[in-house]
């Protein structure tokens, strides 16, 4: 059993989203240019990181938003429950087809945890420790390629993750999605993974009450979640926390060839990469960002290399333009958006900027040849929304 509740990130904070109150500050860029690899690996990186002088066009229109309710705004309490005892399983686990597996508890050294190769499983209310020998070795949480697969309330560790730093291994995932139908995983919470959850060649997967903590790459892995040609895909209520003297990140949210996917609903917190970022759609088209809080990003915020691409209601709080201890300085020189030619960004704020002016390029932004929509101001006293939690009553 699982109760998901959301936590303030500030002790007196009141989630909310604020109307633009500053249209005043105007805002130049770095160029950014693209630094192509497999699976996604493609991260905006620039020759020099350079400040050039700014404009006079002001980030928004004359006339502010009007204020908008995020779809989660109030911290939800966890609501009391019986709690599960969980029976010890020490080697890996592989399902069969309608096979419901739950309250379990499994352990393995290397190798893949729990394998489901079938159809019409059901997973639920399990806890797993993978790699648990540590190193190199092939190992995993969950490998999924089967069709209308169901995974809710687990709860996956990389025992045997570095105490800091990279993983030596870049696909030690919590989950990975390889050619599955229609998977749907609900309430899973992730630690010290290579990538949280790795779908690929998977369209129609649906993510809900995502939580991760420490990512460890390395590139091109890092993501609290990937979808890698994986189109009608959805990633809603989700939060990251990467401590940035432990993870390894790259982007946080990645959106690689997969057209028409959401993403809602979510905080990030922390990214130590210099080519990461926040959220991220690379040669995807018709996507949606809409409700994130990316705070203390590195090299960006929001960034787009497709088409037809929307950031609503997207935030950045408290982003960083100096080294977080990977030897690196962000390539960007701390851009938060970075446009293509038709993205729309709206109703969306920044607080404390790195680089004030530094705030959006791309897309003939900066010439004033932009084909989209942007809706950005400079706010001040805002705090980022409460994030979710998954609280796991295990026994």
């Amino acid at each position: 059993m699982r109760h998901s509740h959301y936590a303030s990130n500030h002790a007196h904070s009141h989630s909310h989203w604020a109307s633009p109150v500053d249209a005043s500050e105007p805002v130049a860029s770095t160029p950014i240019v693209t630094d192509p690899s497999d699976e996604g690996g493609s991260q905006p990186v620039v020759t020099a990181p350079v400040t050039t002088p700014t404009t006079s066009t002001p980030v928004v229109v004359d006339t502010p938003s009007p204020v908008a309710t995020p779809v989660i705004t109030t911290p939800v309490a966890a609501t009391p429950g019986e709690a599960i005892s969980l029976t010890r399983h020490d080697g890996p686990v592989v399902a069969h087809d309608g096979e419901v597996l739950k309250n379990l508890d499994i352990y393995v050294d290397s190798g893949t945890a729990l394998t489901i190769e079938a159809n019409n499983v059901t997973v639920e209310d399990v806890r797993i420790h993978y790699n648990g020998a540590g190193g190199a070795a092939e190992g995993m949480g969950i490998l999924v390629t089967g069709a209308n697969d169901t995974i809710k309330n687990v709860e996956i560790f990389n025992a045997g993750a570095p105490a800091a730093g990279a993983e030596l291994n870049a696909e030690h995932y919590g989950i990975q999605a390889v050619g599955a139908q229609s998977l749907n995983v609900s309430g899973a919470t992730i630690h010290d993974a290579s990538t949280g959850i790795y779908v690929l060649n998977s369209p129609g997967t649906t993510l809900e009450g995502i939580e991760g903590y420490d990512m460890r790459g390395p590139m091109p892995r890092g993501q609290l979640v990937q979808f890698d040609k994986s189109d009608n895909s959805t990633l809603t209520n989700f939060y990251v926390h990467n401590d940035p003297k432990i993870a390894f990140t790259e982007d946080n949210i990645s959106v690689y060839e997969s057209n028409n996917v959401t993403v809602s609903n979510g905080v990030i917190d922390g990214n130590n990469s210099a080519s990461g970022q926040g959220v991220i759609f690379e040669n995807s088209n018709n996507g949606l960002a809409s409700h994130i809080d990316a705070i203390h990003m590195g090299n960006g915020a929001f960034a787009d290399y497709g088409s037809n691409n929307t950031f609503d209601f997207t935030r950045s709080f408290d982003n960083i333009a100096t080294d977080q201890g990977r030897g690196e300085l962000p390539l960007s020189n701390a851009l938060i958006w970075g446009l293509s030619d038709t993205t729309v960004v709206t109703h969306s704020s920044y607080q404390n900027p790195a680089n004030p002016a530094n705030i959006i390029y791309g897309g003939g932004y900066e010439d004033e040849a932009h084909q989209g929509t942007i809706d950005v101001t400079q706010v001040t006293g805002q705090t980022p929304m409460a994030h979710l939690t998954n609280d796991f009553l295990w026994a």
